[in-house]
């Protein structure tokens, strides 16, 4: 209260500051930091490639003609826009690496990294390559990540126009007996707040 300020609109791409101490780099600038055309990353995806049978034998089918959602353009090997990862299972644990467990990735959930890498890369166990890779992840046995669903926008309760036409029920138990009595049931009018306290007798201790 002792001080006269105003707020002001100030866009993103101004704000230089917060963007360098704050802002993670997402999976595009990450993956245009790793592959690069002189990247080794890069050269040892494009290595599966010829070392892959099945995989040259595709390539020659795309220079004649599309197959299925692949592609062969820029000399690129791609499914759908993504890059095709060989049959390496050293390389394909490296890519799984740099998305979960570097500062980048920040061991941020199975969902959320499956989601990353499957925008940038393809091959057919993906998903479950990484399911396995996150059961033998140290970091994320310990740490459990919160999968609990967003709650969304508080919803208030309606209104009431009248008292004892919206009431709440509770039980009280573990009461001494008294009278042969050991439960209270508690009603209560949401409106006025208004209750009535009745003495029952609980069914299994009758």
């Amino acid at each position: 209260m002792a001080f006269d300020f105003s707020i002001e609109y100030k866009k993103g791409s101004e704000n230089k500051v917060a963007d360098a101490l704050s802002r993670k780099p997402d999976a595009e600038l990450l993956a245009i930091s790793l592959l690069t055309p002189n990247d080794t990353l890069y050269q040892q995806i494009k290595d599966t490639w010829t070392q892959d049978a099945t995989l040259q034998e595709l390539i020659v089918k795309l220079q004649v003609q599309p197959f299925k959602y692949f592609t062969w353009c820029n000399d690129q090997l791609r499914w759908k826009g993504r890059l095709v990862v060989g049959h390496d299972t050293q390389l394909r644990n490296t890519i799984i690496t740099l998305w979960h467990s570097t500062s980048q990735g920040g061991h941020s959930g199975m969902d959320a990294t499956i989601r990353r890498i499957q925008s940038l890369f393809y091959w057919k166990s993906l998903v479950q390559d990484f399911r396995n890779f996150i059961h033998k992840c140290d970091v994320c046995q310990w740490h459990k990540y919160n999968v609990v669903a967003y709650p969304g926008l508080l919803q208030p309760l309606p209104i009431l126009e009248g008292v004892w036409t919206d009431v709440c029920l509770d039980f009280i138990e573990g009461l001494p007996k008294a009278k042969g009595k050991d439960v209270i049931l508690v009603i209560v009018d949401r409106l006025s707040k208004c209750g009535h306290f009745m003495s029952l007798q609980h069914p299994y201790t009758a």
